[in-house]
């Protein structure tokens, strides 16, 4: 019965220190017979087992001398087959028989051949190895770009202002209209350039939280300042809903307003002319709709807009980096798709959430949740 069975079957004397028995199997695993094993007595493991294995045996022993009956142990180990090839081997066994004095005399188990499995995993984490490698060493290059490019970018859109306050010199409306242009593409690629070095820095785990307790309702009327412009240019109506109860939050303050900036500029850049966007604070945040752990409270940032909406299946490529969502309602607007991407990791790195709810041809609404805590134990913690 036993030599029909897919695994080695062993019988081995504890005390003896040899196998009583083996079935046939041995002999498709290992290529030796169960005589030539048997005559290896006390020498089995030793001819066999792999140097690195053989090691753990005095301990195995001494773990099976305590054995309790019934009860299974197991163990995972390399033998040499006749071919020179190492072979790995699930040993699971129990107590078989004991001696007059109680002693564990026997153990009986039975040997599973798990090579292929040992061999994959091993080039599963090889693959994971050479992952991280290559994602660290993308980061790296991504950040060292980006400064080599942000350098002489600054020193151009520095020598562009000069010009265009005439101190070396007056210049003409069409030199004005050039310098102009100038100014807003190399501001427009000083913008890119700094949304790719911050996902860099984010992903290689070179992101600096400088945390202290600020004012929600600032944080709020701060962070329209900086879209108010560009909303007037297009008659869209700003409006914000917050309420006298908010508390300070202890966040990085810089880097959670970057988060508000880049929702409020997309909720301006895809809502038509003469639409709509708003930025509510909700104070203590709904528990029954909170993304997060209702034991904590959180403050809540809302951003919603009037504009062309996104799909169900496009929601689900969003706040992914270099992710443009391609339709026909947004393939007019530029971007890098990073926007989005930064705004996840910011929040992320707060222990916060973000989702969104949109409708197409509706509008959208993006929604932060933030731990209302400190999430460090300094000003200066590296996350």
């Amino acid at each position: 019965m036993t030599d029909t069975s897919p695994n080695i079957i062993y019988i081995y004397d504890l005390q003896q220190q040899y196998n009583i028995y083996v079935n046939r199997e041995i002999a498709t695993i290992l290529g030796y017979s169960p005589i030539e094993i048997q005559a290896m007595g006390a020498n089995f493991f030793s001819t066999l087992m792999h140097p690195d294995d053989l090691q753990n045996m005095p301990a195995e022993y001494a773990r099976l001398a305590r054995a309790v009956d019934g009860e299974i142990y197991d163990c995972e180990y390399r033998m040499r087959n006749t071919q020179g090839e190492w072979r790995w081997l699930y040993s699971r066994h129990f107590v078989f028989s004991r001696d007059l004095e109680g002693q564990i005399k026997c153990t009986i188990g039975a040997a599973q051949d798990i090579t292929e499995r040992k061999l994959a995993e091993a080039q599963l984490q090889q693959t994971y190895a050479e992952l991280l490698q290559a994602t660290r060493r993308k980061d790296e290059f991504l950040a060292a770009m980006s400064h080599e490019l942000r350098t002489p970018l600054n020193a151009i859109l520095g020598m562009t202002e000069i010009l265009q306050e005439e101190i070396y010199g007056s210049i003409n409306e069409k030199q004005m209209t050039a310098l102009q242009t100038i100014e807003n593409s190399g501001s427009h690629l000083l913008e890119l350039i700094n949304d790719v070095l911050d996902v860099a820095k984010i992903e290689s785990g070179q992101v600096h939280l400088e945390i202290s307790s600020i004012s929600i309702a600032s944080l709020c009327e701060s962070s329209i300042l900086f879209i108010q412009q560009q909303a007037r240019k297009k008659n869209i109506q700003v409006d914000r809903v917050l309420p006298s109860n908010l508390p300070n939050i202890h966040v990085d303050e810089r880097r959670i307003r970057q988060a508000l900036i880049n929702l409020l500029n997309n909720a301006v850049k895809f809502t038509p002319t003469g639409g709509q966007v708003t930025l509510e604070a909700m104070y203590p945040a709904p528990y029954e709709d909170n993304a997060l752990s209702n034991t904590v409270e959180h403050i809540r940032l809302i951003v919603r807009d009037t504009g062309i909406g996104i799909s169900p299946e496009d929601i689900l490529k969003l706040f992914q980096p270099f992710i443009q969502i391609d339709s026909a309602l947004n393939r007019k607007y530029e971007g890098t798709g990073l926007g989005l991407a930064l705004v996840k990791n910011i929040v992320k790195l707060h222990g916060g959430e973000v989702w969104v709810t949109s409708e197409v041809g509706v509008g959208s609404c993006f929604t932060i949740d933030l731990p209302c805590r400190d999430v460090s134990h300094s000003n200066s913690d590296r996350l």
